[in-house]
């Protein structure tokens, strides 16, 4: 990530880099992207709450290259805002974001696949706003909480049918 936001920077692609979360190496790393990126970088640390809903209101792009992941509950919400994932096509995440179609997918430890697909979407707004639109849309018919439990409780009408045969009541 810092390789690529420097390589950006470099580009003049006006970047503002946020990072969220407890950083297990948080006295290593944030040092390193505060010296290099200085006031194009921001660490938030963990947020909840309201504070959430306004980091991911104003940001366009979830990057998360990954080295594996299962199914992050950080990229569903950011797609339920509107951000544009740039991912690594690890774990589930598949099975949420298309490349080129909701997001865009960047190999594991890649930096010029990063660089490639955040300078596109830098200069390719009508793209972005496709993708933001997508993104979006997938959430909202995939991962609404009326599809979650329609789901669920088909899951468990199922589970009733199985029991009954089995269960003696």
């Amino acid at each position: 990530m810092l390789k690529a936001a420097e390589q950006l920077r470099g580009m003049g692609v006006k970047i503002l880099l946020h990072i969220a979360g407890k950083d297990q190496c948080q006295d290593y790393y944030v040092p390193l992207f505060e010296e290099s990126l200085k006031e194009n970088f921001i660490y938030e640390g963990v947020v909840t709450g309201t504070a959430k809903t306004e980091l991911l209101k104003k940001c366009q792009v979830f990057l998360l290259p990954s080295f594996y992941e299962g199914l992050p509950i950080s990229l569903l919400e950011a797609m339920s805002f509107g951000e544009v994932p740039v991912v690594t096509n690890v774990g589930s995440i598949g099975e949420v974001v298309k490349d080129d179609e909701n997001g865009i997918f960047v190999k594991v430890k890649d930096c010029e696949t990063i660089v490639d697909a955040i300078s596109h979407l830098y200069e390719d707004r009508a793209f972005l706003q496709s993708l933001s639109q997508k993104s979006r849309s997938t959430i909202l018919q995939k991962f609404s909480p009326e599809e979650y439990v329609n789901k669920l409780n088909s899951i468990y009408d199922r589970c009733k049918i199985k029991w009954t045969n089995y269960c003696v009541f």
